[in-house]
C-alpha cells in the first residue's frame, strides 16, 4: 500500500510504501529511532539496504542528520 504523508509543520508531502503497520506510539521530534530501509533505483535494483548489512540505522528525529523526508516519514508511522 502506498500512501501520501504530510509534514504537520511544513506541509511537505512524500509518498511511502507501507509493508507492515505498527500498533504502538508515533515517534515525535527529539525521539531516537532505529529503522531498517532499502533504497531502490528506478529500475528496481537495490542501491542501499540495512537489511543486507544486518544493522539498523538510527537517528534523532528533527536533528537534521537525515534528509527531511525521513523525518516526515517516520513521524507518520506507528512503532
Amino acid at each position: 500500500e502506498s500512501i501520501i504523508s504530510t509534514d504537520p509543520v511544513t506541509g511537505q508531502e512524500l509518498v511511502k510504501r507501507i509493508i507492515g503497520r505498527g500498533e504502538g506510539d508515533i515517534p515525535t521530534l527529539g525521539d531516537q529511532v532505529y529503522v531498517h530501509y532499502e533504497g531502490y533505483y528506478m529500475d528496481g535494483g537495490v542501491f542501499d539496504s540495512t537489511i543486507v548489512r544486518e544493522k539498523e540505522f538510527y537517528f534523532i528525529i528533527g536533528e537534521g542528520h537525515v534528509i527531511p523526508a525521513w523525518d516526515i516519514a517516520i513521524q507518520t508511522m506507528q512503532i
